[in-house]
C-alpha cells in the first residue's frame, strides 16, 4: 500500500508535473495527456499548434494521444513534426495512437501508415479506437482482425 500511496504523490522532479505508472505497463507518464485531437487540431497555423505542444511538454506533459481519425492523419503528422524538430525526438515521451478500421489488413495498413506520418518505428501504445458495441468487439476479435494485428505488432515491439 505504501509503494501506491507513494506512486499516487509522485512528482517529475524537474517540472512537478503529477506522475503515474500507466495501467500494468510500467512506464510512468504524465498526470495529463496532450490529447492531439479537435481542440489541437483548431490551431490553423501549424506553428501555432507545435508551439501548443512545445509548451505542454516543457511543463512536463510526456503522454502524446493522437490518432489517424483526428483530422484523417493530419494530427499524427503534426506529431511527427513536433518530434522531427524536438531535441532528442520522441525520447522521454509516451506515444499513444489508435487503430478505427476492424479488419486485419486494413488494421496493418493503417498502423503503417500512422508510424509514417508520425515519424518513428514504434508507438508506446496502440488502442482499438471507437468500440461502440459488442457487434463491434466480435469484429474487432474475429481471428485475423484488429486484435490479432495488434497482438503481431506488440510481439514485433512495433
Amino acid at each position: 500500500m505504501a509503494a501506491i500511496a507513494s506512486q499516487a504523490t509522485a512528482k517529475d522532479a524537474k517540472t512537478g508535473m503529477p506522475t503515474r505508472i500507466l495501467g500494468k505497463t510500467g512506464e510512468k507518464v504524465s498526470l495529463l495527456a496532450f490529447g492531439c485531437g479537435s481542440r489541437w487540431l483548431a490551431y490553423k497555423e501549424e506553428d501555432k499548434a507545435i508551439e501548443a505542444m512545445t509548451r505542454g511538454v516543457n511543463q512536463g506533459i510526456t503522454y502524446l494521444d493522437t490518432a489517424f481519425g483526428y483530422g484523417n492523419g493530419e494530427s499524427e503528422r503534426r506529431v511527427g513534426m513536433y518530434l522531427k524538430s524536438r531535441t532528442g525526438g520522441k525520447k522521454g515521451l509516451f506515444l499513444a495512437t489508435k487503430l478505427s478500421v476492424r479488419g486485419g489488413d486494413e488494421s496493418m495498413k493503417m498502423f503503417e501508415g500512422s508510424l509514417k506520418r508520425l515519424g518513428v518505428d514504434q508507438v508506446d501504445l496502440c488502442h482499438i479506437h471507437s468500440m461502440t458495441d459488442e457487434a463491434d468487439l466480435a469484429m474487432a476479435e474475429k481471428k485475423g482482425n484488429v486484435l490479432d494485428v495488434l497482438h503481431k505488432l506488440r510481439d514485433q515491439k512495433m
